[in-house]
């Protein structure tokens, strides 16, 4: 009995890993919201994930780079206030703030206003619902902010 329980424990923890994960190939190239692109590239799979230590920067908290196919990615800046999401940073400019002197004076000169996360705007009511329904999720009031799908965004059945 008790093996049978470690496997039905084990199979859901697979089935819940799955469905919260996705591979980067999968990302929309465009998000409906900061939020949503936040939550499915935090969650995704990618070929390259890299991050700098960034501990003697007076204002950047850290730096990471996540890549599908090692040409171009998401660069995740943190500072102590929040993180800034970019997107399609060429790797030769991650490399480039990897090696600069100044995180902050790099980031300024050479990605800022530069490789900005595409967002869409917020979907409709109908939108959520359906991706709601789709993943199994409900939306609480209509509100895209709201809905739960943000946890399993991949359409898992």
């Amino acid at each position: 009995m008790s093996k049978f329980i470690k496997v039905f424990v084990i199979s859901l923890f697979w089935l819940t890993q799955s469905c919260q994960s996705q591979t980067c190939n999968k990302l929309p190239p465009t998000f409906a919201s900061y939020s949503q692109a936040e939550q499915l590239i935090s969650n995704a799979i990618f070929n390259l994930k890299e991050s700098v230590n960034t501990s003697e920067s007076s204002w950047v908290h850290s730096a990471k780079f996540y890549s599908c196919d090692g040409i171009s990615g998401f660069f995740i800046l943190g500072t102590d206030k929040k993180e800034y999401y970019h997107q399609n940073m060429p790797i030769e400019v991650w490399q480039g703030l990897k090696n600069a002197a100044s995180f902050g004076s790099y980031y300024n000169q050479f990605i800022k206003n530069k490789y900005t996360l595409n967002i869409s705007g917020k979907p409709s009511d109908r939108q959520c619902t359906a991706i709601a329904k789709s993943s199994g999720n409900r939306c609480k009031n209509q509100s895209w902010d709201d809905c739960e799908v943000m946890k399993c965004h991949t359409h898992c059945k």
